[in-house]
């Protein structure tokens, strides 16, 4: 009942007016909807999830059909380094071309095909066209990137100039060859070019320079060695040195040729504290007959014996490690009177302030102690090859920063035969020459003990290095050559003392 107009029900225009506002205004206003709102804000998650989650798959696939059908790197010669591919190759030598290759969209079954040219209108080669073309076949499941190899041969073509020439930097010009172009091609089993490389330069490498490989899990402490002495060799303006060094990062591929013939162009490898299995086994096996045919290993202490032991070089190690050891300032004595200069400004002796961490080494019966090192390093013979294995890590600061260590390294390590500072004429840095032989600081012989004899070696006995380098024989005192085991810088244990005492006294 109105209390205005006391009726049953009210048409007083007030009343009208006020339900409107409450309809209007009161009644759409939200009160507590409790765990209904709840439910409706998960559901609304929910959804909005769902929508993301459909965009990302809808994206992902437009990305995928954007995506080229391959992924194919340059072409670049193992060994090499991720930040600075290689595409050295010697003359006369096989190599391994490789290229990082992925199949985006599809799994792929083709071929690789390299294409070899000598550009150089005259250029003369024996034997061999002047254009080679090698072929092998290649397997890319999609989305996997795969590391497909080619071992490729390197003809060896007439010199560029008269051999008499000597050119700036008094190099032979029977050095200088005509230089090989590359051009890689991905093609289907029918035969149709998938993806194609332009035509790329390779650097054609002297006789005398090698590749110097450095497989280390911190590798970066081995960068100082590049600049020694011991690996340069005649350098002149930094190109005209013994050693290309190769540095990489460990990765999940390994940048080593998987064939035995693509690693005549390896004089060395140091090996610092590396699980084996990175390499694959074609690559161990590979290894393994380049050390027999005359490579170099160096083992760097004091864990690489350890982590070597049972695997495919167990068989050949040098010595076994036995319990651990502080290197201390005594210990390293003979070493560091043997190698230290004797005069001029590096006079300074190997004295470290704190003790190495080291092991004793468990001498292998093959091997031997270096002399005049303390028994902290050992060698062994493989063939006509040899690993040599340290007690003490070679990557130390102090260790590199100490005068001696390019002798040690020189003599020790490397097995090269003695050398002597010279003077440089006008404003030329003085550099190192072998010793009393100062005229074959180019034969290769001297830098590398890697032989193949049915590459080598000519039906007149004489090696190969010696027709294109016009290097002096070797022969001793009645005119015969050496035999093969005892050419310089492959001298095994029982010769090594007097190498060792004449390295000493011409590098004092």
């Amino acid at each position: 009942m109105c209390q205005n107009c006391a009726a049953d029900r009210c048409s007083h225009p007030g009343a009208a007016f006020w339900l409107l506002l409450f309809l209007l205004v009161i009644a759409p206003l939200p009160g507590c909807s409790g765990c209904t709102a709840d439910s409706d804000t998960e559901q609304d998650a929910k959804l909005k999830s769902e929508k993301k989650k459909k965009e990302d798959e809808e994206k992902k696939k437009k990305e995928e059909e954007k995506k080229r059908d391959f992924e194919v790197s340059q072409p670049y010669v193992e060994p090499f380094r991720a930040d600075s591919p290689s595409l050295g190759v010697k003359p006369g030598h096989w190599f391994c071309i490789s290229q990082a290759m992925k199949a985006n969209n599809f799994d792929f079954v083709g071929e690789m095909d390299t294409e070899l040219t000598l550009k150089s209108a005259d250029a003369r080669v024996a034997q061999v066209p002047t254009q080679l073309i090698t072929s092998r076949p290649v397997v890319l499941p999609k989305g996997q990137e795969r590391f497909p190899e080619l071992p490729v041969f390197v003809p060896r073509s007439e010199p560029a100039r008269t051999a008499g020439d000597i050119d700036v930097n008094g190099v032979p010009q029977q050095f200088v060859f005509s230089r090989p172009w590359l051009s890689t091609e991905l093609r289907s089993r029918g035969g149709s070019a998938m993806i194609q490389s332009g035509a790329t330069p390779l650097v054609l490498m002297p006789p005398y320079q090698f590749y110097f490989f450095v497989l280390a899990r911190e590798h970066l402490r081995y960068r100082s060695l590049e600049g020694l002495d011991a690996l340069r060799g005649p350098e002149f303006d930094g190109r005209l040195v013994y050693y290309r060094f190769v540095l990489p990062p460990l990765e999940k591929h390994v940048a080593l040729p998987a064939h035995p013939l693509a690693w005549s162009s390896i004089a060395y490898v140091l090996w610092d504290d590396v699980d084996p299995a990175l390499l694959s086994p074609d690559q161990q096996r590979a290894m393994l007959d380049w050390l027999h045919w005359g490579g170099q290993l160096i083992l760097s202490g004091p864990n690489t014996l350890g982590t070597l032991r049972g695997s495919f070089l167990g068989p050949y190690l040098p010595a076994n490690e036995g319990p651990t050891r502080a290197i201390t300032a005594e210990a390293l004595l003979p070493l560091s009177s043997y190698f230290t200069p004797k005069q001029g400004k590096g006079r300074r002796p190997l004295s470290p302030i704190h003790a190495w961490s080291g092991i004793q080494l468990v001498k292998a019966p093959e091997a031997g102690f270096l002399p005049h090192t303390g028994e902290l390093v050992v060698e062994r013979g493989v063939g006509r090859g040899r690993i040599v294995a340290t007690a003490f890590p070679l990557s130390l600061r102090a260790l590199q920063a100490w005068p001696g260590f390019d002798s040690f390294l020189n003599a020790c390590l490397l097995r090269h035969p003695p050398r002597e500072f010279v003077a440089g004429e006008g404003l030329d840095p003085e550099r190192a020459v072998w010793f009393e032989h100062p005229d074959r600081r180019f034969d290769a012989r001297l830098t590398c003990g890697l032989r193949y004899l049915s590459r080598d070696l000519a039906s007149d006995g004489s090696f190969a290095e010696d027709r294109v380098g016009n290097a002096p024989a070797l022969v001793d005192e009645l005119g015969n050559p050496p035999p093969m085991r005892n050419r310089p810088g492959v001298n095994l244990s029982p010769a090594i003392a007097p190498v060792l005492s004449d390295s000493l006294e011409s590098e004092g």
